[in-house]
């Protein structure tokens, strides 16, 4: 079975084509053979060899010139946001002056934003908000960011579900609560 195997991926289909057909036939068939076979690299084959097939391209180092190439590339480090603005046209607002006598911290991520997200599986319909990098008493946090969402819950049910990952400095909420865990960041100044 094996060797059927081998025999079929290699140029079966070739030689049964080449020996049905006529003496006519059989002097275009290399050119059929030729479309059959597979290169393995780019380099190896002929017709890249020749180079006034590349494209034609120009170095330079005209700082002018080179002035349009760098907005396209993206910036290696995160630039620092302003602090004189209290809230940008996108909604974003700068970290406040959190309260020093919580026993908790939630700092934000590289890109100054919370560390609020929302998973969805199981093809969408279940949803799960997870809060990262929670320092300090993550149960004292749980409990009122808990508490607060269940003032604002608006359903049948007015339980709020959480789970929470001590190590890792994650609280699990089950539902979509980002924007309302967000409000309540910023209300505490995170």
């Amino acid at each position: 079975m094996a060797s059927l195997r081998i025999l079929t991926r290699s140029k079966l289909s070739s030689i049964l084509y080449a020996c049905c057909k006529t003496e006519s036939q059989r002097i275009v068939s290399p050119v059929i053979l030729e479309t059959q076979k597979r290169w393995s690299y780019y380099l190896t084959e002929e017709r890249y060899k020749d180079p006034s097939k590349y494209t034609k391209f120009e170095i330079t180092s005209d700082p002018n010139e080179w002035k349009y190439v760098e907005r396209l590339l993206p910036y290696k480090v995160v630039p620092v946001p302003p602090n004189n603005i209290d809230v940008t046209a996108s909604g974003w607002k700068p970290q406040n002056a959190p309260d020093t006598n919580l026993p908790y911290f939630v700092p934000r991520t590289k890109n100054y934003m919370h560390p609020v997200y929302m998973v969805m599986s199981k093809r969408g319909m279940k949803k799960l908000t997870y809060v990262r990098k929670i320092q300090g008493d993550i149960w004292q946090l749980e409990s009122e960011l808990k508490e607060y969402l269940q003032k604002r819950k608006v359903s049948l049910v007015n339980v709020v579900s959480s789970r929470i990952n001590e190590l890792a400095g994650v609280i699990i909420f089950r539902g979509d609560y980002v924007s309302q865990v967000n409000r309540w960041l910023e209300e505490k100044g995170f």
